[in-house]
């Protein structure tokens, strides 16, 4: 009885020192798993920190952005309130309130008068294959024509605002570039098809534009270049013949520099060479704006811009190739002299006209 009670005494020892050994090891590889597990997290745990730290970076960036778009619209209804509240003289003061309050009698009034005049100035008569020379009285002609010194439009570019304007250059910039990047209202307000944002676009454009000096440059010109079709070379004739203004109802653009001075002028986009017309112009409320442009294309063109409504009168049109089809002669077949003669925004005479 006594052997047998040492021997199962000795295998419980046993058993229990097998039990241990497996517990240790067990605990060994529990501890061993969890080291890796930890490692692990610890590693995503890093990666998932560098992601949301980029997201929130990501978020910012499109927090800044709201920010700013917030901003510009914002100061876009602050500008239209301080005009709203300007104290300006009588006869500016009614021009204003007919375009921020919309009175329909007198837009009315205007509306048929503008028709009227449309009407007059867009009758053309059927297309001509051939375009008459020896049009007009007048002895200036498009070679006469100069721009005005390249230093000169140069320091004109690095001026500022006009002194004591309520603008400052972000909010100028912003409506400039707004209509550089899409001039599809000129279409629009030659067919009179503007919608309300239009209109409100044109109101602000016109303080803004007042807001910029005037091109200063009295006796020397801007230059523009079109693709004249034969009824438009008709108008021009007509015009010519006339003398009488018309009203451009579009914005109206213009380089600084001659079609000469442009092809020598690398970092001039220059497209005269593509057009059959051009068109050299006396400016006395055009705006250089190329300060106020952020897309790099459109400041190299050195725009000289006119505002929409502005009236012009045509000194001079010139057939280069008389006698011959409308679409031969090439660029520049078509040479004419216009003035401005009055504009909705001051000129040089520190005025509206």
């Amino acid at each position: 009885m006594e052997q047998a009670e040492a021997r199962h005494l000795k295998g419980m020892e046993q058993a229990e020192a097998r039990q241990s050994k497996v517990n240790d090891e067990l605990m060994k590889g529990q501890h061993q798993l969890q080291e890796r597990q930890n490692a692990f997290e610890a590693k995503h745990s890093s990666i998932l920190d560098r992601v949301l730290d980029r997201l929130g970076e990501h978020d910012d960036h499109i927090r800044r952005y709201e920010e700013d778009t917030k901003a510009h619209g914002a100061d876009v209804a602050d500008l239209l309130e301080r005009v709203r509240n300007l104290e300006v003289e009588s006869d500016e003061r009614k021009l204003l309130d007919a375009m921020l309050d919309g009175r329909k009698s007198q837009q009315q009034g205007e509306e048929e008068e503008d028709a009227k005049e449309e009407d007059a100035n867009t009758k053309i008569p059927p297309a001509l294959s051939k375009v008459a020379d020896g049009i007009g009285l007048s002895t200036i002609s498009f070679e006469d024509t100069k721009p005005a010194p390249r230093e000169e439009i140069e320091a004109l570019a690095k001026q500022g605002l006009v002194k004591g304007s309520c603008l400052n250059k972000s909010v100028v910039s912003h409506i400039i570039s707004q209509y550089a990047k899409d001039c599809g209202i000129n279409g629009r307000r030659r067919r009179k098809k503007t919608c309300k944002k239009d209109e409100e676009f044109l109101t602000l454009s016109k303080i803004v534009l007042s807001a910029i000096p005037p091109y200063p440059f009295r006796e020397n010109f801007v230059y523009r270049c079109i693709n004249m079709t034969p009824e438009l070379a008709v108008w021009f004739q007509r015009q010519t013949m006339s003398g009488e203004p018309f009203k451009e109802p579009a914005f109206t653009s213009a380089c600084a520099f001659s079609p000469h001075q442009q092809q020598e002028m690398k970092e001039i986009p220059n497209i005269f060479h593509v057009m059959n017309t051009y068109i050299a112009i006396r400016s006395r409320s055009g705006r250089l704006v190329k300060k106020y442009v952020n897309s790099k294309g459109f400041q190299g063109e050195w725009e000289v811009l006119f505002c929409y409504d502005t009236m012009f009168r045509i000194l001079a049109f010139d057939d280069t190739k008389p006698g011959e089809e409308h679409g031969s002669g090439g660029a520049g077949r078509y040479q004419i002299v216009m003035e401005e003669v009055s504009s909705c925004i001051p000129g040089l005479d520190g005025g509206e006209d």
